[in-house]
């Protein structure tokens, strides 16, 4: 991680209101371990690890995040809560990126050219993630002509379809339920019922990690390749539907 990124990024050394500050002391006398998420420690060659938000960042005023070029480092952080809608993304595409969503999230405008932005947990693994959501590459910038970068995020968490769940699940073949912006996609079985999640389409993609790459009407299998999505009533071109829950599956 290039020097500039963290000297860019607002190292404000004046006093914070969060709890554990210590009265008038100085920014590196502060105490500010809050910001721990988890306890692992930064890779090798990065300065801090995004994740668990520890590392050599001034956790008194400073996130870890990824910036624009794919590389992590520390940035100022911000209020925007975990997976809300509508945070701000500055410098997109540059080293220099940051955004306003609070230690542990990274602002992302899920599509090329769309207006809408959320606060995504970034991950490692699945098991960073909470709910049954999935951890899943996203381009940091893809308002950025060009860019590639990508960050691993938390995919939303997605909803059983049984009947007697609550809130209803959306329909991955209709492509209804879900708020304006938004795609219904079918997601691997939770035990016995089918799991949908209202989430950003991302594409056309054959081989997937995550259903958001699959175009709509298709769903990521566990075989990682997206396939039609089925139901009793809306059969299969060929073969029967390979039922991933008791409400929906996927053509063979």
């Amino acid at each position: 991680m290039r020097a500039s990124f963290a000297d860019l990024q607002g190292n404000d050394s004046g006093l914070s209101d969060r709890p554990g500050d210590v009265g008038n002391a100085p920014a590196d006398a502060r105490i500010c371990s809050e910001q721990m998420l988890c306890p692992s420690q930064p890779e090798t060659g990065n300065v801090c690890n995004p994740v668990c938000q520890t590392g050599a960042c001034d956790w008194c005023t400073q996130k870890c995040t990824v910036d624009g070029d794919g590389k992590i480092g520390c940035a100022s952080k911000g209020v925007v809560a975990s997976r809300a809608v509508g945070c701000t993304i500055s410098n997109p595409g540059e080293p220099t990126q940051h955004d306003d969503c609070v230690p542990g999230t990274i602002c992302l405008s899920p599509e090329q050219g769309s207006i809408l932005s959320y606060c995504f947990p970034i991950c490692s693994t699945n098991s960073d993630c909470v709910g049954g959501a999935t951890c899943s590459p996203r381009l940091v910038s893809p308002v950025a002509n060009g860019s590639t970068a990508m960050a691993a995020v938390c995919d939303p968490e997605p909803k059983s379809c049984n009947p007697d769940s609550l809130p209803a699940c959306c329909n991955p073949i209709l492509n209804t339920g879900c708020a304006d912006g938004q795609f219904c996609y079918l997601v691997s079985p939770d035990v016995t019922d089918s799991r949908t999640v209202c989430d950003y389409t991302a594409g056309f993609a054959v081989s997937c990690a995550s259903s958001h790459e699959c175009a709509l009407g298709y769903g990521c299998t566990s075989a990682g390749v997206c396939k039609k999505v089925c139901d009793l009533t809306h059969t299969c071109p060929s073969g029967a539907c390979v039922f991933a829950g008791a409400q929906f599956g996927f053509c063979p």
